[in-house]
């Protein structure tokens, strides 16, 4: 995905809901004292989180507003951060460059997953440790993406070829095979994080402006069938829901630890 779709509408608002994915995989990996690297860092909360645990931190990310909400959270919050505007298939540091290589919901989005694989464990040094999440397939996030992009694709949908998708980073076997060959050893876990918003409602109407999915918005009202979306989307955010007056879902996600 360009850089333009993730500057559209409010990424930050949106990734706020479950920035305590990142603050748990830096208390997990541990960073006080360590080169650390935030790949696709978007509004920062990750690389905020790794620098207020003692870490040198630089945050990338191809997004230049993004990066200007980093920058001005990093300077509230009172920590340093160097932030490179760059793409993550193609970093600009020399091999073995950080002790840990992190990145929450960032790497899952290449399109080549094998190549940023290989990107990532080029950057890691010897001993140090990458660390990814990925929603699961069955979490809130990935059933939105179903369900709109199968009311996009149609009566075309049964005659996609498969191709590779963010949710293989949370499958331990697409994980395996990802990183095969690479020299790292590599775990993935199961985890959940609780994400509220006001209603399911609130959600449903955040989406025209949610960069990756925005686009497709506008061609499903073209269509006609946004209202049926919205439908759809409210039907199965209910049954996620463990409340009646607002949304609160147990959103299921994996951690990818990969030791060099």
């Amino acid at each position: 995905m360009g850089c333009s779709v993730w500057a559209v509408g409010n990424y930050a608002g949106w990734g706020d809901r479950f920035s305590a994915v990142g603050t748990r995989l830096v208390a997990e990996v541990g960073v006080e004292g360590f080169d650390v690297l935030d790949v696709a860092t978007g509004h920062g909360p990750t690389a905020i989180a790794a620098a207020r645990a003692g870490g040198r931190v630089t945050g990338l990310d191809i997004t230049p507003e993004l990066l200007a909400i980093a920058r001005r959270r990093a300077h509230e919050a009172g920590v340093r951060v160097d932030w490179v505007e760059a793409d993550m298939t193609a970093m600009p540091f020399p091999d073995r460059s950080f002790d840990r290589v992190l990145s929450t919901f960032g790497a899952m989005a290449a399109p080549d997953h094998r190549g940023m694989a290989t990107e990532l464990v080029r950057l890691c040094r010897p001993g140090g440790v990458i660390a990814s999440t990925a929603w699961s397939l069955d979490s809130v996030y990935s059933k939105i993406g179903g369900i709109v992009g199968g009311l996009l694709a149609g009566d075309d949908e049964d005659d996609a070829e498969p191709g590779p998708m963010p949710t293989d980073w949370a499958d331990p076997d697409a994980v395996r095979s990802i990183f095969a060959g690479l020299p790292v050893t590599v775990e993935t876990v199961a985890r959940t994080v609780t994400v509220r918003w006001p209603s399911i409602e609130a959600l449903i109407d955040v989406l025209p402006e949610f960069g990756p999915l925005a686009g497709a918005v506008e061609a499903l009202r073209a269509a006609g069938t946004w209202d049926a979306a919205r439908t759809a989307l409210a039907e199965m955010l209910a049954a996620e829901s463990s409340s009646s007056t607002e949304l609160v879902a147990e959103v299921p996600y994996a951690v990818t630890i990969a030791t060099r």
